[in-house]
Order: C-alpha cells, then sequence, then structure tokens
C-alpha cells in the first residue's frame, strides 16, 4: 500500500509495469536475457554477439513516420511522434475535441491519402 492507501504491486526483478505486466526480457527480442535480481538491471547477449539492456534497433521500430533515435540514458530506441500520433512506438492516433467550437479531429494514416505520414482532418458536426 502507498501511503494515500492504494494498493501497488512490487515486481519480480525481471518485470515492469503498474501490474507487472511488461517483461523487461521482450527488449532482448531471441537473444538471451539475464536480469540482476538485485537492481533489476536486464542485460541482453544478442543474436550478433553484441551484450547490451537491448537487442532492439531502429529498424521499423516507429510506427506512422515516427523518427527513432538510441537513448544515450538507457540504450533502448525512442520514437519522435508526427503530429497526430502517440505512445511509446507511434501506435495511437490522436483524437481531440476543441470544446470551444466543438470541432473535432481524426487523424488518417499513411497510405490513405498519398503521403508519408498522417494527416490531420478538422471538421465541424455543421459542415
Amino acid at each position: 500500500m502507498t501511503a494515500g492507501g492504494s494498493k501497488q504491486c512490487r515486481c519480480p526483478a525481471q518485470f515492469e509495469g503498474a501490474r507487472c505486466e511488461d517483461d523487461k526480457c521482450t527488449r532482448c527480442q531471441k537473444g538471451k536475457c539475464n536480469v540482476n535480481k538485485q537492481s533489476g538491471e536486464v542485460s541482453c547477449i544478442c543474436l550478433d554477439g553484441k551484450i547490451a539492456p537491448s537487442c532492439l534497433t531502429c529498424d521499423n521500430y516507429c510506427a506512422h513516420g515516427g523518427t527513432c533515435s538510441i537513448s544515450d540514458k538507457t540504450r533502448m530506441p525512442e520514437c519522435l511522434c508526427p503530429v497526430g500520433m502517440t505512445g511509446p512506438r507511434c501506435e495511437t492516433f490522436i483524437v481531440s475535441e476543441q470544446q470551444s467550437s466543438r470541432t473535432y479531429g481524426a487523424v488518417l494514416p499513411r497510405g490513405h491519402h498519398g503521403g508519408q505520414n498522417g494527416v490531420v482532418l478538422w471538421f465541424h458536426p455543421s459542415w
């Protein structure tokens, strides 16, 4: 329990997330995963022989035109999402509603309009 009285999970070293739902070893892909039981840090022995916190690369990592880079801090891929996209891998479309004018927005994924990235369409219920 936290100080506020809510429940909080204590994850085994290999798992993380609010409910211990994320297996840290998935970042090793098909490589061997070693988890330090004291610190919880993961060390992967990747198929190419590399030893790193992750075997993930930027190859096709980010969806919908996101730009990938390897974090200096975590050595994991990170995505910079284009406008209208969100999520760790730019996998979620942002749908917004502007309350003042009741204008709605939706994003079409690339390919639906011939462009590389998604396009934001704005519309008003009276249009």
